[in-house]
Parts: structure tokens; sequence; C-alpha cells
């Protein structure tokens, strides 16, 4: 599923789920100029609890791309350690160039 992240009239990112519920695909991709607001954070929230109402009980790889890694990183933990335990949720993240 394909949703547009909204702000007001104004498309400001974009969303991808599917697959399994028990490894779901999630993919994000939000404009540079509204990055930093929370906008991130609000979204992989209501996305998170929309996932858990749906049956979904893990989330699968994230490889994070682009020159904003720390702030996407940030976001990959967010979700992930609502469907994991913090303790899980390290091995999950693969950042390209960095190990």
């Amino acid at each position: 599923m394909r949703l547009a992240v909204r702000l007001e009239s104004t498309a400001i990112g974009a969303i991808y789920h599917g697959g399994p519920p028990y490894a779901h695909d999630v993919a994000w991709w939000f404009d540079s100029q509204y990055r930093g607001r929370g906008f991130g954070s609000a979204m992989v929230d209501a996305r998170a609890r929309r996932l858990a109402d749906a049956g979904v009980t893990g989330i699968g790889e994230i490889s994070i791309q682009g020159p904003y890694w720390k702030r996407s990183a940030a976001l990959v933990r967010r979700l992930k350690r609502q469907f994991t335990t913090e303790r899980d949720t390290w091995w999950f993240l693969r950042l390209p160039g960095r190990g």
C-alpha cells in the first residue's frame, strides 16, 4: 500500500507498506524541507498503530539511503521499537557503507 503524507494540501512525503504480518516491509520518503519538524515521528507512530490494528506483528529489514541516514535511523528504531524490544532492534538496521 502506498500513501501520500500531506501537510494541509501539500504532499510532503510518501510511505509504502506491504508483505507478511511477521516481517512487514515499510519504506518512506520525506521532502527535505519538512525534515526535523516532527512529521516523520508522527507518521511512524500513526502508521505503527494502524499496522498493529491490522495484525502486523513484526517489521522486516529497512535499508536506509540518502544523506539523512541519522534521522532516518531514528525513525526506523522508533517504528521497530513498537513491534520488538529495543535489544532485538539493533540488528535490523542496515546502513549502506556503514558496516
